[in-house]
This record gives C-alpha cells, structure tokens and sequence, in this order.
C-alpha cells in the first residue's frame, strides 16, 4: 500500500471509532467490529511500510494504532523517509 492509502485506511478506521462510541446505539456494536479489523489492517500495512522506510521497530511504532488516533499521527509523522530498496544477501 501506498503511503496515501495507509492515510485513508487510518482515517477510514477513526470514523468507524468514531461510530462506535457516538452513532446510533444499534450500529455501534458493528462500527466498533469494523474498527477493530481495519485497526489490525493498518497496524499490519503500516508496520511493514515504516519498516520498509528504515525504521528498525516499525511495528512497535505502528502497534499505536490500538489507541485512537495516536496512531494515525504516529505513522504521518515517520513516513516521511524514502522507502529503502532491499539490501541483498
């Protein structure tokens, strides 16, 4: 995924955070289902990405997906590197 796309999918994830805990009582419980895979989704996505970019504990940044929003900014913020190519053996 694309460093745009990473965006999206971590905007689209808040809204749906955003659902779960003030949209209409019966969708909730399904908002904060969806919230949950597209957190898992984007902590995976950008994981490998900021590790891609250099970042030797990229999960562990991305792993700020689980509290809401933090890791949305935590991701804009380090994603600023190039992508690195990978080093051959």
């Amino acid at each position: 995924m694309t460093r745009f796309q990473i965006i999206v999918l971590s905007a689209v994830c808040c809204a749906f955070g955003a659902l779960a805990l003030e949209g209409p009582q019966d969708l909730r419980a399904p908002a904060y289902a969806v919230n949950v895979v597209l957190a898992i989704a984007a902590f995976f996505y950008a994981g490998r990405d900021l590790t891609e970019r250099g970042w030797s504990k990229g999960y562990l940044f991305a792993a700020t997906y689980v509290l809401p929003l933090v890791g949305t900014f935590v991701y804009i913020a380090l994603s600023n590197r190039e992508k690195r190519e990978p080093v051959s053996a």
